[in-house]
């Protein structure tokens, strides 16, 4: 059976056709669907928390019946933990994924408001030159 995945933000969780979405899966008891929530509190017109608090979403998810839980959205190694307990889970799975915007990128790693700005190409090649030498690091 091949797995669905599906990614979603925190601020569209304040919406009511994700938990209809969430309530249809357990429901039906698609065990071959992830859906992760990257939770990094922001959205279109403000900080989530500001906006509408969601609370702990884990809780949440896990009372509409999916297994759910939360991995750093930064560790490669915790997310890929994280989708191996999900696929042994035998029910729907979410996985929130802490993350600050702009994270690993030195002009897009500003505190406050930046869920979204305009980037320049120089930006863009700054930020692929950023990548590329964290990757180097990495497998040295």
């Amino acid at each position: 059976t091949s797995t669905t995945y599906i990614i979603i933000g925190d601020g569209e969780t304040q919406e009511g056709q994700v938990w209809e979405g969430v309530q249809f899966l357990a429901h039906n008891k698609l065990d071959n669907v992830i859906i992760f929530v990257d939770k990094n509190k922001r959205q279109l017109d403000g900080m989530t928390e500001e906006i509408c608090n969601s609370f702990d979403l884990v809780a949440k998810f896990k009372a509409f019946g999916v297994e759910s839980f939360a991995v750093d959205g930064h560790s490669v190694e915790e997310i890929y933990n994280g989708i191996q307990k999900a696929k042994e889970a035998k029910r729907p799975t979410v996985i929130v994924i802490n993350t600050e915007k702009g994270h690993g990128c030195n002009f897009a790693e500003i505190k406050g408001f930046n869920h979204y700005m305009i980037i320049s190409h120089e930006m863009a090649d700054g930020a692929v030159a950023e990548i590329d030498n964290r990757l180097e690091k990495a497998l040295c």
